[in-house]
């Protein structure tokens, strides 16, 4: 028979070990967690005073002003911190009223409304991947876990199809960008001129540059995403040496430093006669940067 009483009565290993030194080790360990929690519990009241300041400036600005989304935007996520979301909810309602196309909003706003168990929340999360295809997997998958938990699993399913076509279309979309060939088909580049502007004043940096063209490929997927390609002719020297790497060096620096387009590949070649290059400069305003 087990002996409960003298269970009870030994002692634990830590007095046998610690001996009176126990309850000061005990005291110590208690008011350092105090301390801890002291110092988080005034670290996030002072959060909040700041985020409560913050609010107080924009909400002052505000009054009697146009509206201005880009201070109501700010709002939305300083009452976010506060977890004021029925506020958040009503601001980010209005930004969309004042600016329909604003993808941002939508998917913020889907995404609360659907926390919320409002299926409202639908509608704003299919307009944010239809105005920005880098919202489709993050929308998609809060469609499918939405569907899932409601116990609407037919829907949560078609929803899974769409995100399995999508992830599909992306991969041969890859495919079909990973690679240039003079057979492909190019198309103008329809950039506006500040924006061509902004690329020639990068590319008159690099000092080895002698021509660069612009085009686009035509592309079957995802085909509202225009590819664009930048052909650029180096200068070459038969009397200096040059390693077998330069033209791939100044093609990853290119690729590394030309921000602006979208989506871009750069091809670096050694002259203007280069089959890909021919056929770029087929395309009508291709020519973009000729050194002088």
């Amino acid at each position: 028979m087990i002996n409960f009483q003298n269970i009870n009565s030994q002692k634990s290993a830590a007095k046998v070990l610690l001996g009176n030194k126990l309850q000061n080790l005990v005291f110590d360990l208690d008011r350092n967690w105090q301390q801890q929690i002291e110092t988080s519990w005034l670290q996030r009241y002072a959060t909040v005073q700041d985020i409560l300041q913050e609010i107080k400036v924009l909400s002052e600005n505000y009054a009697g002003e146009t509206f201005d989304i880009e201070d109501d935007w700010k709002l939305v996520y300083l009452y976010l911190e506060l977890n004021q979301k029925e506020v958040v909810v009503q601001k980010l309602k209005q930004i969309i009223k004042y600016q329909p196309d604003f993808v941002d909003a939508h998917y913020l706003l889907g995404k609360i409304l659907l926390q919320q168990d409002n299926k409202h929340g639908i509608k704003h999360l299919e307009t944010a991947l239809s105005l920005n295809l880098n919202y489709t997997k993050d929308c998609l998958r809060l469609l499918i876990n939405f569907f899932r938990e409601c116990g609407e699993v037919k829907k949560a399913n078609r929803y899974r199809d769409r995100l399995d076509a999508f992830y599909l279309e992306v991969n041969q979309a890859n495919i079909e960008r990973s690679t240039i060939t003079d057979k492909d088909k190019f198309l103008p580049h329809q950039l506006e001129r500040s924006e061509i502007i902004q690329i020639k004043q990068q590319i008159s940096q690099f000092f080895q540059i002698k021509e660069v063209y612009l085009v686009q490929k035509q592309v079957n997927h995802f085909s509202n995403i225009p590819f664009y390609i930048l052909g650029v002719v180096r200068k070459f020297s038969f009397y200096n040496f040059e390693s077998d790497n330069v033209s791939y060096q100044l093609q990853i620096a290119l690729i590394n430093q030309l921000q602006i387009l979208s989506d871009y590949e750069v091809v670096v070649v050694e002259s203007r006669n280069h089959k890909i290059i021919k056929q770029m400069r087929k395309i009508e305003n291709s020519l973009i940067y000729m050194k002088k």
